[in-house]
């Protein structure tokens, strides 16, 4: 997903910069706690925030031991 960039700008660096971004993103959410962690995406624009267009993507990560949970939702215009 890093590496699509956006509507207009394109990822800034190669695909080892965007494997070791979302290797430290997991790491700092994550951390080795692997097991206790539930991901969901959904690619469907379900609110208006969204533009209904490719770059509308959710992410929810369920912290099953400390009952959190995160959303991350990215869109762009075309």
């Amino acid at each position: 997903m890093l590496t699509w960039g956006g509507a207009y700008v394109q990822f800034v660096g190669s695909g080892a910069d965007a494997k070791r971004m979302g290797q430290d993103f997991s790491d700092e959410i994550i951390g080795d706690r692997y097991d206790e962690f539930r991901l969901h995406f959904s690619g469907v624009p379900w609110c208006p925030w969204f533009f209904d267009i490719a770059w509308d993507h959710t992410w929810i990560i369920t912290d099953l031991r400390d009952q959190r949970v995160l959303l991350l939702c990215i869109t762009d215009t075309d």
